[in-house]
């Protein structure tokens, strides 16, 4: 396997992607066959018996209830996520009864269409269509995939394509807008602001001294809610370089959960962060700004993830495994970059990392979850005078649900407001 995996992943990356025998639609097409069908693998359970999961039940349901469309302003986890509020409102003013097949689809969707901006937007991307590839392929449990709670977290990776954008694209509204909604999708934002500054120094050009400022501007709102709701902050004083390098680049490469590898953790991170420090100093002038860009914002994504939770409480497959998406995506796009680099020696490093950065994930990505009746509980709230407890997943297991609780009029303001939804039960209706 370990010489079979690399040589395949050369290939792939040898091919060329910008051939007129991969047409946009063609590429459009072959992209959404490729999501639908990983984050079918990654989460089957969530086709077959959709869920709802955490704060979209305990926040979101109770929000639309009581403010509609305004709630796609209201922060949730402490920050705004525009694509979040978004999703979920389209999801309830279509149909109440059926919100979680109408959330995955609708997550299905965004994800589809952020991986299609970052396959054709112009940016300095090399092999682009393979890095829109990449996100599908991180060896992380697969807690953001598949998910209308999680597009956020996908919204935000729009926030790195103008920071990447070439000199002479143009395309301003898409570039601003690309800006804006994956700004107002994460705190990201945040640490990206500085790098979008450095780009301004570097460049000094009109489009790139506007990015800044807009990306400093949507920063600091996010940053106002951060202090707002004090949700930050939980990071550990002294924090130890070993388990950073383990966790951000060990695991990355390496089964974390399997017998007999865990000696080996720690190596190949180290293995891995040497290597990119030799690839970004010995072809920094093939590899140029882009890919000092997208280092700066590995850092600043692995600097946000640890600074919004403990290190000692982060896994990428077994706690918080959301906080390594933006991390493993970055250094994917990274190593992508690092693979197309006119030398033998960095092509087929970065070619072996990926290989079994994506063999690693086929061990764990796949997240499986208990079937709850969301139907039957719409009926019951419906039906009963007494509130009504809705079960909401939390890790997918029965036993660790949690619940958001609705009056019978929450239940009949929510089925009302839907367009394909009356106050008319399921069961009289087919009659």
């Amino acid at each position: 396997m370990s010489t079979t995996v690399p040589a395949i992943a050369a290939k792939v990356l040898s091919v060329d992607w910008r051939s007129p025998r991969f047409t946009v639609a063609a590429k459009l097409v072959l992209l959404v066959v490729a999501v639908v069908l990983v984050l079918y693998f990654r989460r089957p359970d969530q086709f077959t018996h959709p869920g709802i999961w955490v704060e979209d039940g305990r926040f979101n349901i109770p929000d639309y209830a009581a403010n509609g469309w305004a709630s796609l302003w209201h922060p949730i986890a402490g920050y705004l996520s525009v694509p979040i509020k978004l999703l979920h409102a389209v999801a309830q003013t279509l149909s109440f009864r059926w919100l979680p097949e109408i959330g995955l689809w609708l997550s299905v969707v965004f994800s589809v269409g952020v991986l299609a901006a970052v396959a054709f937007a112009p940016t300095h991307l090399r092999a682009p269509f393979l890095c829109a590839l990449t996100p599908l392929a991180i060896p992380t449990d697969s807690e953001v995939f598949a998910v209308s709670l999680y597009a956020g977290w996908w919204g935000s990776l729009l926030a790195l394509l103008p920071l990447l954008w070439r000199d002479d694209a143009g395309r301003p509204v898409i570039r601003i807008g690309f800006l804006l909604l994956g700004g107002l999708s994460s705190p990201l934002i945040v640490v990206l602001a500085p790098l979008y500054a450095l780009r301004a120094t570097w460049l000094r050009r009109r489009d790139s001294t506007i990015d800044a400022g807009v990306a400093t501007g949507v920063a600091a709102v996010q940053c106002v809610f951060l202090w707002q709701f004090r949700t930050t902050g939980t990071a550990e004083p002294g924090l130890a370089l070993a388990p950073l390098v383990e966790k951000f680049f060990g695991y990355y490469i390496v089964h974390a959960t399997a017998p007999g590898l865990a000696q080996a953790v720690l190596p190949c991170g180290v293995a891995v962060l040497l290597f990119l420090a030799y690839v970004s100093w010995a072809y920094r002038r093939q590899l140029g700004l882009p890919a000092l860009l997208l280092l700066g914002c590995l850092a600043g994504a692995i600097a946000a993830s640890v600074l919004r939770e403990p290190l000692a409480g982060l896994h990428p497959q077994l706690a918080g495994p959301r906080y390594f998406f933006f991390p493993y995506v970055i250094l994917g796009w990274f190593l992508v970059q690092v693979a197309c680099v006119d030398a033998q020696i960095p092509r087929a490093g970065a070619a072996m990392i990926l290989a079994f950065a994506a063999r690693n994930a086929l061990e764990v990505a796949q997240r499986r979850h208990d079937s709850m009746n969301w139907r039957a509980h719409v009926e019951a709230c419906l039906a009963n005078a007494q509130p009504h407890e809705f079960p909401i997943h939390f890790d997918g297991r029965a036993g660790t649900r949690w619940r958001v609780t609705l009056a019978q009029a929450d239940c009949h303001r929510l089925v009302s407001r839907s367009l394909f939804d009356n106050d008319i039960p399921l069961r009289e209706q087919s009659r």
